[in-house]
């Protein structure tokens, strides 16, 4: 049977058929594992009023999903291009695309009012290519306003294998299912961000950081939330330690909370901590990890089934709870909170002057509750003027 390929409906659409439709929750915790680029750019310049120009006055800045609290510096503006592939490979350990569900799931059928299903092959493939502009300005000596726009192209396969059970001989026969291919491309959820320097220690600058997700994005698509979200964060920044001629040690500490409008279930709270170990002010290795703990649960795909495995029970009577009846999840995936643990490592490096920066750097999953995805690899390059 040929592939069904997607057109106007959203790749979402793929997941309803025979099953039900993916929880919301899901897509939504899918679309934020994508990450993103924080608004801090590579370098820092202050006003030096005696030479009547702007001096850079930190060395190049490695980390690229923490933010820093020392500001880009007045009237400077910073235009970012990244591009990072993002597979997912995971949902709460269990392989994507080597899904199965064994134990019979009792479905609502149209034609005969019951039916019994068995999952032995559920397998699918999610990719998106992301493209993401990122432009800074310093409004003030202590004030940045940033915003990001993604693109994004998103490619679903699915594959299905479905065996219905007779529910008095046992016997199965397999229910033909169309594959699924699809891809779609457009603009994620659009980022506004700001942030304000509060103290310039001789130890340590702190910053305040707000962000604004608009809900620009297609959450059927896997490439946005559906919803406005703000995070208020803080910003910590130790200055540098020299650790020799050469090198130079820095350490940085991000935290918040980042509130779902429509949705406090979905609200999570975000942390990060981080070093850079720099070299000549020219190129610099960075390692942090990164923490995001939602407040509530994931929606799981809650069927009624035979709880023991076995086919004998019957799918046309009431679906009472026996021994041998009940709920639990398709594929016993979700219904429990997560918490995500990634390491990033990462590097930049001065390409030209104190103008035109490179960077890479790859993000690993440190864990594998909820949706999660194969290291993710990022590259850029930013220019300040």
């Amino acid at each position: 049977m040929a592939p069904f390929h997607a057109s106007r409906a959203g790749l979402r659409d793929a997941f309803t058929t025979q099953l039900g439709p993916l929880p919301d929750a899901i897509a939504v915790a899918v679309a934020r594992s994508i990450p993103t680029l924080a608004a801090s750019t590579g370098l820092s310049y202050e006003y030096n009023e005696e030479s009547g120009t702007f001096v850079r006055v930190a060395p190049v800045l490695g980390q690229l999903f923490l933010e820093r609290a020392t500001p880009l510096g007045a009237r400077r503006l910073n235009v970012n291009l990244s591009y990072q592939y993002v597979s997912f490979d995971s949902f709460d350990g269990e392989k994507i695309d080597k899904l199965h569900d064994t134990s019979p799931l009792i479905i609502s059928t149209t034609a005969t009012g019951k039916a019994l299903l068995r999952v032995p092959r559920y397998a699918v493939q999610l990719n998106t290519d992301q493209v993401t502009l990122s432009v800074t300005y310093g409004a003030t000596a202590d004030l940045d306003v940033n915003l990001t726009v993604p693109f994004l192209h998103t490619q679903l396969e699915r594959d299905v294998r479905l065996r219905s059970i007779d529910s008095d001989s046992g016997r199965g026969s397999l229910i033909p299912i169309s594959p699924f291919a699809g891809s779609k491309a457009g603009i994620g959820d659009v980022l506004l961000r700001g942030k304000y320097r509060v103290l310039d220690s001789s130890s340590a600058a702190v910053a305040l950081g707000l962000l604004l997700r608009l809900p620009t994005g297609n959450p059927d698509d896997f490439q946005g939330t559906g919803t406005p979200e703000v995070l208020p964060g803080l910003y910590v920044s130790p200055h540098e330690v020299a650790l020799s001629k050469n090198v130079e040690l820095r350490t940085y500490l991000n935290a918040g909370v980042n509130f779902d409008t429509e949705d406090v279930g979905q609200t999570e709270v975000r942390w990060g901590v981080g070093a850079d170990a720099g070299w000549q002010e020219r190129a610099t290795i960075a390692l942090a990890v990164l923490g995001r703990h939602p407040f509530a649960s994931l929606t799981a795909i809650d069927l009624p089934r035979c709880l023991d495995g076995r086919a004998e029970c019957v799918a046309d009577l009431p679906d009472l709870l026996t021994t041998r009846r009940g709920r639990a999840p398709l594929f016993g995936i979700g219904g429990k909170r997560p918490d995500y643990y990634d390491l990033s490592v990462g590097t930049r490096v001065a390409l030209w002057s104190d103008r035109l920066i490179g960077f890479v750097n790859v993000l690993l999953p440190l864990n594998d509750e909820g949706p999660r995805a194969d290291p993710i690899p990022l590259v850029g390059v930013e220019v300040t003027f």
